[in-house]
């Protein structure tokens, strides 16, 4: 049943409207607002101005600017305030709790809020203290946390690589050798971020040692080694209508030290000096009933220069991506070679050469990378390296067997290296 509002009624509620108009009025229109720690809006207009406030602290107050949806809602009590966002034009921007001071809003579109009955007060505004921030910089990882750039870093790589190439190398008429095989080695790497665009680093990797042996094989088998310059079938008579063993080896080392740049976790580019060192040694026994025979053909590569790179990762997501590695590199080859020949006891052919030429070095691969943690990447991917102008044992097997053979070393083959590699990085 409606009931007519009596006078006194009437007398107490008006007053109260008129008071949340007004109230309204001043908050729609005044310039930037400050929310004081009592829980008023203030307008920071200069000048005594009319503010709103809510009858009680405690009370919820909804508000959204008319651009963002949803809106949010922030709850009030003795001065503190709710975690919930104020969403300006959808830019999420956190509340503390508790507030210590003035929290200022500016707003282009009208803001709505309900606040119960408000009373209105003058007041001379006041304005919000200026922000203080940390001197130290920081940038947002691929994990979505914010993390200091001035770090430390350390990374171990497992590499899985075969040298490939070179299949059927023999110095023994009814043997062959197969293509090498994997075999695992660590790549360890330390640096220094200066900031969030430069560094150092410092890497080692290996050593990666391949090697593998054919034999002893069944008698009567011959050498393809040929007697010259004055030296007869006498002179290697050991290793024909014989037993053939052959074994060979080779390895390799890299040490690098590296000026480094990066562009967030997108990419970087690198500039350095690097050394590497890669050997080969091969061994011929041979047994008949003669005696025996021993041939060695040692060749070593020292290759000193610098090298450029990059790297370029797509993000798939917050933690997870691929990408794409690559460099290239010059070098002096500081290479020399060794050649023995014994023949049931007598030494035939015992020399030694060295040289330096010029090599280089082509490298790719691919990667994947997923941040654990925000200073946790772990990642997996597969690389080439493409050496030249090397010296090998198979580019240089002495088969003419003479007093001076193998008094000449010469670094005009190349090398294939590839395989997997699995890494964790940490930061610090």
């Amino acid at each position: 049943m409606l009931q007519k509002i009596n006078s006194a009624t009437r007398h107490r509620i008006v007053p109260q409207i008129r008071a949340a108009v007004a109230g309204v009025g001043v908050f729609l229109t005044s310039a930037p607002l400050s929310m004081g720690s009592d829980g008023a809006y203030r307008s920071l207009s200069s000048g005594d101005v009319t503010y709103v406030e809510p009858v009680t602290l405690g009370a919820s107050m909804n508000f959204s600017d008319r651009t963002s949806s949803p809106p949010a809602t922030v709850s009030m009590a003795d001065g503190f305030y709710g975690a919930s966002p104020y969403v300006p034009n959808g830019s999420p921007v956190s509340m503390p709790t508790p507030m210590g001071g003035n929290m200022e809003y500016e707003t282009t579109e009208p803001m709505q809020f309900n606040v119960g009955t408000p009373v209105i007060h003058q007041s001379t505004p006041t304005y919000a203290p200026t922000p203080s921030y940390s001197s130290s910089p920081t940038y947002t990882s691929g994990y979505g946390a914010a993390a200091a750039c001035r770090s430390y870093y350390g990374q171990y790589d497992a590499i899985w690589f075969k040298r490939a190439g070179d299949v059927g190398y023999s110095m023994s008429q009814s043997t062959r050798f197969e293509e090498f095989d994997y075999e695992f080695a660590g790549r360890y790497t330390i640096g220094q971020m200066f900031d969030c665009v430069d560094g150092v680093e410092a890497s080692f990797t290996g050593p990666l040692r391949w090697q593998q042996q054919v034999g002893p094989t069944t008698a009567g088998l011959n050498s393809f080694l040929a007697p010259s310059g004055g030296y007869t079938a006498a002179d290697v008579n050991t290793f024909n209508n014989a037993i053939h063993s052959q074994a060979w080896r080779a390895t390799f080392s890299n040490y690098e030290f590296n000026r480094r740049w990066w562009a967030g976790d997108i990419m970087s580019s690198y500039i350095g000096v690097r050394g590497m060192d890669y050997k080969e040694q091969f061994a011929f026994d041979s047994t008949n009933g003669i005696g025996s025979g021993v041939y060695r053909r040692n060749v070593e590569n020292f290759l000193i220069g610098a090298h450029i790179g990059g790297d370029m990762l797509y993000p798939l997501s917050q933690r997870l991506s691929i990408g794409a590695k690559a460099r290239v590199g010059v070098f002096g080859n500081l290479n020399e070679g060794q050649t023995l020949l014994v023949n049931n006891g007598s030494t035939k052919v015992n020399t030694f050469d060295k040289d330096t030429d010029l090599a280089g070095i082509i490298e790719s691969g691919s990667v994947a990378k997923d941040r654990i943690l925000p200073n946790v990447v772990v990642s997996a991917g597969y690389e080439m390296s493409y050496l030249m102008g090397v010296a090998t044992v198979p580019q240089k097997g002495v088969q003419s067997i003479f007093p001076a053979a193998g008094t000449r070393v010469s670094a005009s083959d190349q090398v294939l290296f590839h395989g997997g590699t699995a890494g964790l990085e940490i930061s610090f």
